[in-house]
């Protein structure tokens, strides 16, 4: 079996395409595992589960943001062609928390000016200081 998918690590909230070849029906199997513990009574989310798919079809595997947006974690996905052929993939998902993960979008009216917008504007200050001198 082919699988073409990346096992880069994902942020919360992110989709990335899954493509299997091989011997159709083939079933992929979504695990999710959070690192920060899930409440008591907590349900899977629903990208997590099995679904079936023909050879050469694409599928997006979404990653949950109200799971994983914190705290990160990983997702471990299994599949299975008819001839019996596994395929396993572990994703790291990085929360919003840790660095290099995508933001959450600002609250509506919370927009702060850039690092870059505020250091230009310290640079010409200091410069403006400087030719007073």
């Amino acid at each position: 079996m082919d699988i073409e998918f990346s096992t880069e690590p994902i942020a919360a909230g992110e989709a990335r395409p899954f493509r299997a070849h091989g011997v159709a029906p083939i079933t992929v199997q979504i695990k999710c595992f959070a690192n920060k513990p899930p409440p008591p009574g907590f349900k899977p989310c629903p990208e997590c589960g099995t679904f079936k798919m023909k050879s050469g079809e694409s599928q997006l595997i979404r990653v949950s943001e109200t799971t994983f947006s914190i705290g990160g974690g990983s997702l471990e996905i299994v599949a299975k062609d008819s001839s019996g052929a596994i395929a396993r993939f572990s994703l790291e998902v990085v929360g919003w928390g840790k660095p290099g993960a995508g933001q959450p979008p600002p609250a509506s009216g919370s927009r702060k000016p850039t690092g870059g917008a505020q250091s230009k504007e310290k640079e010409y200050r200091e410069q403006e200081i400087e030719e007073r001198a």
